[in-house]
């Protein structure tokens, strides 16, 4: 958190807007506080950048959202409002999974529920001098980004690399289009290792399946 203006959602919005215009591969960066307040920037599937800031009424109870679109002169031009979103996102996965770890984490992959693509969370809580959680700052990874990569390995002539999860979840494969099935607002899904068509991805899915693996290392796939 050092640098970033956690107390002034307006400065923290441009800051986490900078971010996301230097970095492709990033698809939303946030900041939740232990008051419900939320600060946060992203990517929609047609590349438009939005900034999402909402706070909790003390009296009411109600979240008043509030979203701009973020033109490329830098003026924010009024998307939506909502005068009780009920987000809170003290109650959401990533807050409660890095709050209790009181360290960086990571959530499972999923399937980014506006933009339709697959992502990944990074989550790191953010303490005061005392050692007081003071809120959690998020970056949502574009996994396509991560096929992207791959399909540049060359490592022998007829090699393919991917990449997955213990259990068989494909995070990356040289064919982007294999990651996710297309579709926002909940619409797609990550595939499994054997639904892919790809002798090589099902092959390796079988070895996979009787492999045993470590209780720890297994452990640190699953923190993806």
């Amino acid at each position: 958190g050092d640098g970033l203006a956690i107390e002034d959602s307006d400065r923290l919005a441009r800051q986490l807007t900078g971010v996301l215009r230097a970095n492709p591969a990033l698809t939303w960066v946030s900041y939740g506080d232990e008051r419900g307040t939320f600060t946060g920037a992203y990517r929609t599937q047609d590349g438009v950048l939005r900034v999402n800031q909402s706070r909790i009424d003390a009296s009411t109870g109600r979240t008043k959202l509030v979203e701009h679109n973020v033109l490329p002169s830098g003026v924010w031009q009024p998307h939506r409002t909502d005068d009780d979103s009920g987000y809170d996102p003290r109650k959401r996965p990533f807050y409660v999974k890095a709050k209790d770890a009181r360290r960086l984490v990571w959530l499972p992959p999923y399937v980014f529920y506006d933009q339709g693509v697959p992502g990944i969370t990074c989550a790191d809580p953010v303490y005061d001098d005392r050692g007081t959680l003071r809120g959690v700052l998020t970056v949502d990874f574009d996994l396509n980004a991560l096929s992207d990569f791959v399909a540049q390995l060359n490592v022998s002539p007829h090699s393919k690399t991917f990449v997955c999860t213990s259990d068989g979840l494909l995070l990356a494969h040289p064919n982007r289009r294999l990651i996710a099935h297309p579709g926002a607002r909940g619409a797609g899904e990550l595939p499994k290792l054997q639904d892919v068509d790809d002798p090589l991805a099902a092959a390796f899915a079988g070895h996979l399946a009787s492999m045993t693996i470590p209780e720890p290392q297994k452990q640190r796939f699953e923190q993806f």
